[in-house]
Protein backbone atom coordinates (compact mmCIF):
# COMPACT_ATOMS: atom_id res chain seq x y z
CA UNK A 1 0.00 0.00 0.00
CA UNK A 2 1.37 3.45 -1.00
CA UNK A 3 0.70 6.30 1.96
CA UNK A 4 0.60 10.12 1.13
CA UNK A 5 3.78 11.81 2.23
CA UNK A 6 1.90 14.88 3.63
CA UNK A 7 2.03 15.42 7.42
CA UNK A 8 -1.15 17.71 7.27
CA UNK A 9 -3.57 15.04 6.20
CA UNK A 10 -4.95 12.20 8.57
CA UNK A 11 -4.89 8.84 6.95
CA UNK A 12 -7.16 5.38 7.17
CA UNK A 13 -5.57 2.79 6.04
CA UNK A 14 -7.28 -0.04 4.75
CA UNK A 15 -6.64 -3.13 1.96
CA UNK A 16 -9.17 -3.91 -0.54
CA UNK A 17 -10.16 -7.27 1.41
CA UNK A 18 -11.02 -5.13 4.66
CA UNK A 19 -13.39 -2.56 2.62
CA UNK A 20 -14.96 -5.33 0.80
CA UNK A 21 -15.72 -6.56 3.82
CA UNK A 22 -16.81 -3.78 6.12
CA UNK A 23 -19.16 -2.69 2.93
CA UNK A 24 -20.66 -6.08 3.01
CA UNK A 25 -21.44 -6.14 6.96
CA UNK A 26 -22.90 -2.28 6.24
CA UNK A 27 -25.14 -3.95 3.35
CA UNK A 28 -26.91 -6.67 5.22
CA UNK A 29 -27.32 -4.65 8.06
CA UNK A 30 -30.56 -2.33 8.63
CA UNK A 31 -28.42 0.51 8.07
CA UNK A 32 -27.69 -0.79 4.21
CA UNK A 33 -31.36 -1.02 3.69
CA UNK A 34 -33.90 1.93 1.90
CA UNK A 35 -37.50 1.26 2.61
CA UNK A 36 -39.58 2.73 0.36
CA UNK A 37 -43.29 4.17 0.83
CA UNK A 38 -45.57 6.51 -0.12
CA UNK A 39 -44.33 8.96 2.36
CA UNK A 40 -40.82 8.11 1.54
CA UNK A 41 -41.08 8.62 -1.94
CA UNK A 42 -42.93 12.00 -1.47
CA UNK A 43 -39.56 13.24 1.08
CA UNK A 44 -37.09 11.35 -1.78
CA UNK A 45 -39.24 13.89 -4.43
CA UNK A 46 -39.04 17.32 -2.47
CA UNK A 47 -42.65 17.08 -0.68
CA UNK A 48 -43.82 16.76 -3.82
CA UNK A 49 -47.58 15.41 -3.87
CA UNK A 50 -46.93 11.84 -5.20
CA UNK A 51 -47.81 8.32 -4.95
CA UNK A 52 -45.70 5.29 -5.29
CA UNK A 53 -48.04 2.75 -6.59
CA UNK A 54 -48.48 -0.04 -9.57
CA UNK A 55 -49.43 2.80 -11.98
CA UNK A 56 -46.76 5.38 -10.92
CA UNK A 57 -43.87 2.65 -11.41
CA UNK A 58 -45.74 1.29 -14.87
CA UNK A 59 -43.84 3.79 -17.42
CA UNK A 60 -40.62 1.64 -16.04
CA UNK A 61 -42.32 -1.86 -14.70
CA UNK A 62 -46.00 -2.27 -16.09
CA UNK A 63 -45.71 -5.66 -14.52
CA UNK A 64 -46.71 -4.48 -11.14
CA UNK A 65 -50.09 -2.54 -13.14
CA UNK A 66 -50.65 -5.59 -14.98
CA UNK A 67 -50.66 -8.37 -12.00
CA UNK A 68 -52.33 -6.27 -9.62
CA UNK A 69 -54.17 -3.49 -11.34
CA UNK A 70 -54.36 0.19 -11.29
CA UNK A 71 -53.48 2.55 -8.21
CA UNK A 72 -52.61 -0.14 -5.81
CA UNK A 73 -50.36 1.17 -2.93
CA UNK A 74 -46.94 -0.50 -3.03
CA UNK A 75 -44.33 -0.19 -0.83
CA UNK A 76 -40.18 -1.08 -1.90
CA UNK A 77 -37.22 -2.30 -0.74
CA UNK A 78 -33.80 -1.59 -2.44
CA UNK A 79 -30.39 -2.87 -1.05
CA UNK A 80 -26.66 -4.12 -1.95
CA UNK A 81 -25.30 -7.46 -2.04
CA UNK A 82 -21.70 -9.44 -3.71
CA UNK A 83 -19.71 -5.78 -2.85
CA UNK A 84 -16.46 -5.51 -4.16
CA UNK A 85 -13.95 -2.94 -3.39
CA UNK A 86 -11.58 -1.82 -5.51
CA UNK A 87 -8.61 1.24 -4.74
CA UNK A 88 -6.62 2.83 -7.36
CA UNK A 89 -7.14 0.13 -10.40
CA UNK A 90 -8.81 1.02 -14.25
CA UNK A 91 -7.78 4.84 -13.71
CA UNK A 92 -10.21 5.05 -10.64
CA UNK A 93 -9.92 6.08 -7.22
CA UNK A 94 -12.29 3.80 -5.86
CA UNK A 95 -14.41 1.19 -7.80
CA UNK A 96 -17.35 -0.53 -6.07
CA UNK A 97 -19.08 -3.48 -8.00
CA UNK A 98 -22.13 -4.48 -6.56
CA UNK A 99 -25.31 -6.10 -7.20
CA UNK A 100 -28.86 -3.62 -6.78
CA UNK A 101 -32.00 -5.35 -5.35
CA UNK A 102 -35.15 -4.26 -5.33
CA UNK A 103 -37.98 -5.92 -4.19
CA UNK A 104 -41.73 -4.71 -4.28
CA UNK A 105 -44.93 -5.63 -2.18
CA UNK A 106 -48.44 -4.04 -2.11
CA UNK A 107 -48.80 -1.76 0.78
CA UNK A 108 -51.31 -3.60 3.10
CA UNK A 109 -51.64 -4.47 5.79
CA UNK A 110 -50.47 -8.16 5.73
CA UNK A 111 -49.41 -8.36 2.51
Amino acid sequence: MDFMNENGYSQLVISESAATCIANQVAKSNIGVIDINRRTFVDMHDGEDLNFTSTTLAPHLPIFEQKLGKNKPLKGRITAKDIKIMFSQFDADIILDYTLCFSASMDLLGA
